[in-house]
């Protein structure tokens, strides 16, 4: 047989070896934004294994799972795979991207890297986030692209897919789509929606009556709207740095302070690990008022540190607590602490 009879610059097929076949690449942007960019590793690993496959490589697929979570690693690791998959479309007849463009993708994924370990040292914002995870699901789907045509010139059979997913994609998708658009909509867009006012140092935020006012001490505070916290029964309600930080006050004219503050511990025992709880009782400056201040410590799911605060008074007609949620990543924490704390037994109870 001719080199002319073999199938034009196709790869014949190998009996027994099948890849995963070409698809829309919208899918692999969707499944990259919904686990929060995870999926660019096991888009390595099986795309490796694919090359491996289509040429004469000998590449480590679990080696390249973890190329994209280590970002020292991607500055050696993504020139050499680009190479890798140059040679291996040459091998083919398959025409590539310029080697800008390669250059291009490296440059634009590896700095949305950086800026995703940013995050955890300086306040960028969720919204920021976001756009730059929809970029880098992007990258990712122009370079299925690139491998769709690949693959499209060679004989090798294909995996089986349902409707363009594998079965793992199917199970990860139900959990991972609505989770990131939860996301998305309580720290991106439900934040501007709920905005009423921002909120300048020494900015007093107070109820209807002028009866309960909290002095903002510290920059990057908002007021509210009732609900994006609490249950809708809040007096007032104000956002702080970070998108988890926020004071609501609750109203409560059935409940003890003793009561309140037991039940109180108990929900931070729920819903933080390793909890430690302290309790104190004063009086409220210039009345015979009893207040309760206690501050829960202790970690979220993620093991950062996280503070739960509760001020309650009870005043001549009722029982008020100011309830504060300090939670923030480990490198950030210490730059608001002082101030939340500070905040968090600062209600004043105007009587009068």
């Amino acid at each position: 047989m001719s080199s002319s009879e073999v199938k034009e610059d196709k790869v014949v097929q190998q009996e027994g070896l099948k890849i995963k076949p070409p698809r829309g690449a919208w899918r692999d942007l969707v499944l990259n934004f919904s686990t929060f960019g995870f999926y660019t590793s096991f888009w390595f690993y099986s795309t490796t294994r694919d090359i491996n496959r289509i040429s004469d490589k000998n590449l480590n697929p679990f080696m390249w799972f973890f190329a994209p979570l280590i970002v020292l690693a991607q500055f050696f690791a993504f020139p050499a795979f680009f190479r890798i998959l140059r040679e291996t479309e040459l091998s083919v007849s398959v025409k590539g991207w310029q080697s800008w463009s390669d250059y291009l993708w490296i440059m634009l994924v590896i700095s949305a890297n950086i800026f995703a370990v940013l995050m955890d040292y300086i306040e960028l914002g969720f919204s920021l986030f976001f756009v730059v995870l929809f970029i880098a699901s992007l990258l990712l789907a122009k370079l299925q692209q690139r491998m769709n045509t690949l693959k499209e010139n060679t004989e090798l059979a294909h995996n089986k897919l349902y409707w363009g997913f594998s079965i793992p994609e199917w199970i990860a998708l139900p959990l991972t789509l609505p989770f990131i658009i939860f996301c998305v909509w309580i720290l991106s867009i439900s934040p501007y929606l709920n905005e009423l006012q921002s909120l300048d140092i020494n900015d007093v935020v107070m109820d209807e009556t002028g009866k309960y006012q909290l002095e903002i001490k510290g920059e990057g505070w908002i007021q509210s709207e009732i609900g994006r916290f609490s249950d809708g029964s809040a007096v007032f309600e104000v956002a702080g740095p970070g998108g988890f930080t926020h004071f609501i006050l609750f109203k409560n004219g059935s409940d003890t302070i003793s009561g309140l503050a037991q039940w109180r511990i108990g929900q931070a025992h729920d819903e933080m690990s390793e909890v430690s709880c302290k309790e104190t009782r004063s009086l409220l400056k210039g009345t015979l008022n009893v207040a309760s201040y206690i501050l829960c410590q202790g970690k979220d799911v993620l093991g950062d540190k996280e503070y739960s605060t509760h001020y309650i008074v009870q005043t001549s007609d009722s029982l008020v607590e100011l309830y504060g949620k300090y939670s923030t990543t480990e490198p950030l924490f210490e730059k608001h602490e002082d101030t939340f704390l500070s905040m968090s037994k600062g209600l004043i109870v105007d009587e009068k």
